[in-house]
């Protein structure tokens, strides 16, 4: 990677959403390409994939998962229902 030590990504709002998208499994292949290529170059946006990547394991390895109750889940799409 470069050595681009800049402060801000000029188009952080659309790289923020790419990563999104890479993270949760669901950018195209030209999206991860421009992302990453453009990563090589920007050091905020390859700080924050490496931080939102650690985020990620992190809460996947030590966060246990937990059915929900039944009637809690029936309590919520009531509540949803009453407010739409």
């Amino acid at each position: 990677m470069e050595n681009n030590e800049k402060t801000q990504c000029k188009d952080h709002a659309r790289c923020m959403e790419l990563l999104q998208l890479i993270l949760d499994g669901e950018a195209s292949e030209s999206e991860k390409e421009y992302y990453y290529a453009h990563m090589e170059k920007c050091m905020p946006c390859y700080k924050e994939h490496d931080l939102e990547s650690a985020i990620r394991r992190v809460l996947k390895t030590n966060i246990e998962k937990k059915e929900v109750p039944a009637d809690l889940i029936n309590c919520i799409k009531s509540k949803i229902k009453e407010t739409v």
